[in-house]
């Protein structure tokens, strides 16, 4: 049975809930305050390894490296084929649209 549909189930989330709320704050809101602007002024006691920055450096170089070597090798020869590529005859009810410079569509319509 699902627990969402049962108005019981509902009547004793919204009754605890109602008690949570109604609970007075474990510190005043001038405590509050004080204690986010301390922890706000604090400098974080963790700090990074020393070896951590020339390791990463190292990485981000040899990365860098590998992807200019792979565009490199990823230059494309010009090809042999001509510029303008030619159709064959279109025969009656057909019609010939390119959708964009590679790509030809032909369609043929009859009549009804």
């Amino acid at each position: 049975m699902n627990p969402m549909g049962n108005p019981e189930t509902e009547k004793r989330f919204e009754e605890a809930w109602k008690r949570w709320a109604a609970r007075p704050p474990r510190q005043s809101p001038a405590e509050a305050a004080a204690r986010v602007a301390r922890r706000a002024c604090e400098r974080p006691a963790r700090r990074l390894p020393v070896w951590l920055y020339p390791a990463a450096a190292a990485v981000v170089i040899l990365i860098s490296g590998i992807t200019l070597l792979r565009i490199d090798r990823a230059v494309v020869a010009p090809s042999d084929r001509p510029g303008v590529q030619e159709t064959v005859p279109l025969g009656q009810g057909q019609v010939l649209i390119w959708l964009d410079r590679n790509t030809p569509l032909y369609m043929t319509f009859q009549n009804p």
